[in-house]
């Protein structure tokens, strides 16, 4: 399980598109390493494929609070507005639970003045794909996080 001290606020997140409107949440380094670190856990390093979920993350923990964090930030962005029910939030707003099917990626992966990456390869240590917390009506994992990979 993934632990941290740092506390993710919504002002720490810039949520911005890239030229092809794709979202991204901009996160400090240290956050985007920890959550790509949680974003493989329980996925096999040698498995082939397209869709894996991670194991998830229990809904009180360092992970689910700063997805939740970075769920809200995107929901208080311009971004949201164009279209939130493409970014898979607009249950997050009704069930307190849903996914973003945008990138998480940390500071020194991303160039704010290109709107695409920095050193595309250079930093997969500071991306993840998507992110989910189950909704309440997922009983017992209500909550969690997990990730898609």
């Amino acid at each position: 399980m993934t632990t941290a001290t740092t506390t993710l606020t919504v002002t720490d997140v810039t949520v911005t598109t890239d030229g092809m409107g794709r979202p991204y949440a901009v996160v400090p380094d240290d956050v985007a390493r920890l959550l790509h670190t949680a974003s493989r856990a329980g996925i096999d390093p040698e498995a082939r494929g397209i869709y894996f979920e991670t194991t998830p993350h229990p809904a009180d923990s360092w992970v689910a609070t700063t997805v939740r964090t970075i769920f809200d930030a995107v929901l208080a962005s311009p971004v949201a507005d164009e279209d939130h029910h493409a970014h898979g939030l607009w249950q997050y707003r009704k069930w307190d639970g849903g996914t973003f099917y945008g990138w998480i990626v940390g500071e020194s992966a991303w160039d704010a003045n290109t709107r695409w990456w920095r050193e595309y390869g250079k930093h997969n240590d500071l991306i993840s794909r998507g992110a989910t917390i189950a909704s309440k009506d997922r009983r017992h994992l209500a909550g969690t996080c997990t990730f898609i990979s």
